[in-house]
């Protein structure tokens, strides 16, 4: 970016007028630019270097970190317009010089500010005049706009001119500017407390600017209770006063546990209101959080005896089918490879040979990793995963890869899982029936295997193909456990927790014992199935559900992804024993 070198001032006064005239009645900087109208001709000119301090886009929140300007397009290709620190002296000097002479608030804001952050000339004297302009446009709030859309833009504005004020005042150490400025923002904040039409923006826009300045403001711990009043029915901005108040509290102990307090029965309050029995879980499952977190005994007993009021049908839940369908040749021809085996024992085999009913993991984590783009809405906001009763197990951020990956997982497991199931079924019907000592034998041939628990997959696997989902289940999913707990103290890995005081000795988890073999080398897809299917809370967590009750009906669907599982430790394993 380059100027040409004629920059008197005779000129320097047409370009002021052109912007000033531009600016006349614009609320933001982007509409002082749209109306410059800028032509060809105007290309490397001093009005169009003058126009680029319009097309910087100011910081939204104090707490990023960020440069308070930033380049409007920033691609690998570069910056447009450059960052501060890159542009060129005498587009800096225009743009002092220009400051001192435009009449506009919002181009004198602009420009003084951009000089203070660029380091350029007087720095101490564009803050205070960068300040001054910023209060002036503060004080368009409540200036009589009529049309409500230029009113709203009005407010907004001058919400972020007050909060850039005193950030610059405070930055600057000019104790006069912030006292100026914490002044208006009180005015404004009153002003708007009594304006039936100005919205929580602006209300707590000014009083949360206030609050985050956490100077001794006597007025301000009123004004926060009447926005408390004023939005006494509305759960997000009373939530939001409230952390106002508590950035207030300080040290004073007594206060934020009454505030504390105070944000757990807001939650309360709101699911009592709730007409929509989800929208009140969630509301509850919140309570029960924040009370356990707060140390509010009483009140986390109350939100959870709420919640446990709930049942399934009251959360009106609709499930949604959609269709897709796989070529018929390609499903055949996935379960003839283990049809046409000879024995039955080579269709057992080959079913754990092939990858898991969830796919392989790195398509799988591709395919994660690819989820925000392809559905960015569906990965955006959080979600909460309900178990059999219709209470919250759950809840993920939106977008944690950890989760994104677990539900691909899912998705394949709805489209692959009954193609598996009926390999299952096919095999069991082909070599009906099976011997269940012969089974048991075939399938204790592994080190880590044993006699009773062979013989209990046989039977688990017999209830299976006459149709006893829920016997074969129950019998099979403890079984899971001890395979991979055996499997382990076959290869002398050290696994049992001794007892430690009150603690009693025990064996780890299922879902620690997975983690254990995947270190050890076991095939991550199948750890992953395995985890998915019976232990992670994000997943169907089946195991957990089934044995502490909460399943009252075992499908054949989710019964088959258990047997398929077990034959998997049981027959699909291969790790080398190493020595302890």
């Amino acid at each position: 970016m380059t100027l040409p070198p004629s920059n008197d001032d005779t000129s320097i006064d047409e370009i002021v007028d052109r912007v000033d005239a531009a600016a006349t009645g614009a609320v933001e900087v982007v509409d002082i630019q749209r109306r410059l109208m800028l032509t060809s001709e105007d290309r490397g000119s001093p009005i169009a270097a003058l126009a680029t301090a319009l097309l910087y886009i100011e910081r939204r929140d104090p707490a990023s970190g960020e440069e308070y300007f930033r380049p409007w397009i920033v691609t690998s290709e570069g910056r447009d317009p450059p960052l501060l620190s890159e542009l060129p002296q005498e587009v800096l000097a225009l743009w002092d010089k220009c400051s001192t002479r435009v009449r506009s608030p919002a181009m004198r804001a602009r420009l003084h500010d951009l000089c203070f952050e660029a380091g350029y000339g007087q720095v101490g004297a564009h803050a205070r005049a960068a300040v001054h302009a910023y209060v002036e446009l503060g004080d368009q709030y409540g200036s009589g706009v009529a049309d409500e859309m230029n009113r709203i833009l009005v407010s907004l504005a001058a919400v972020r001119s007050l909060e850039r004020a005193l950030e610059l005042a405070r930055r600057t150490n000019q104790q006069d500017l912030a006292e100026l400025t914490i002044e208006r923002l009180l005015d404004h904040a009153r002003m708007a407390l009594q304006d039936g039409n100005a919205g929580p923006g602006v209300v707590l826009g000014f009083l949360g600017t206030l609050a985050e300045d956490r100077s001794d403001i006597p007025d301000l711990d009123d004004l926060l209770r009447s926005a408390r009043t004023r939005y006494s029915d509305d759960l997000w901005h009373t939530r939001t006063t409230i952390e106002m108040q508590l950035k207030r509290s300080g040290q004073d102990a007594a206060a934020r546990s009454r505030l504390h307090r105070e944000i757990v029965q807001s939650l309360l309050d709101a699911a009592a209101r709730e007409p929509v029995a989800m929208n009140a879980v969630i509301h509850l499952q919140d309570a029960a959080q924040f009370a356990q977190n707060f140390g509010l005994t009483d009140l986390s007993g109350e939100a959870i005896s709420r919640l446990q009021r709930f049942s399934i049908e009251d959360l009106g839940l609709v499930r949604r089918a959609v269709g897709l369908s796989l070529p018929k040749e390609l499903v055949e021809g996935f379960l003839e490879q283990f049809t046409a085996q000879e024995t039955w024992q080579g269709a057992f085999r080959g079913l754990v040979a092939v990858d898991p009913p969830i796919g392989n993991v790195e398509q799988n984590r591709a395919q994660a990793a690819e989820l925000p783009e392809i559905a960015p809405l569906s990965t955006l906001f959080p979600s909460t995963r309900l178990g059999p009763d219709g209470l919250p197990r759950f809840t993920s951020a939106g977008g944690d890869p950890a989760h994104l990956m677990v539900k691909v997982e899912l998705q394949r497991l709805q489209l692959l899982g009954p193609i598996y199931i009926e390999a299952l079924r096919r095999i069991g019907a082909k070599w009906h029936p099976i011997d269940e000592g012969a089974l048991a034998v075939f399938l204790g041939q592994a080190n880590h295997v044993s006699q009773p628990v062979a013989a209990a997959l046989s039977r688990a696997v017999g209830r299976f193909f006459s149709d006893d989902y829920e016997g074969a289940a129950y019998l099979c999913v403890p079984k899971i456990e001890r395979l991979a707990r055996d499997l382990l103290l076959s290869m002398n890995a050290p696994v049992f927790r001794v007892a430690h005081g009150p603690v009693a000795g025990q064996y780890p988890g299922l879902g620690a014992l997975l983690g254990m073999l995947l270190d050890r080398g076991l095939d991550e897809s199948w750890a992953r199935f395995i985890d998915t299917l019976l232990t992670r809370q994000d997943g169907l967590n089946f195991r957990n559900e089934l044995l502490h009750g909460s399943i009252d009906e075992v499908s054949q669907g989710v019964a088959g992804l258990v047997m398929i599982a077990a034959l998997y430790l049981a027959l699909g394993v291969h790790l080398v024993q190493t020595s302890p």
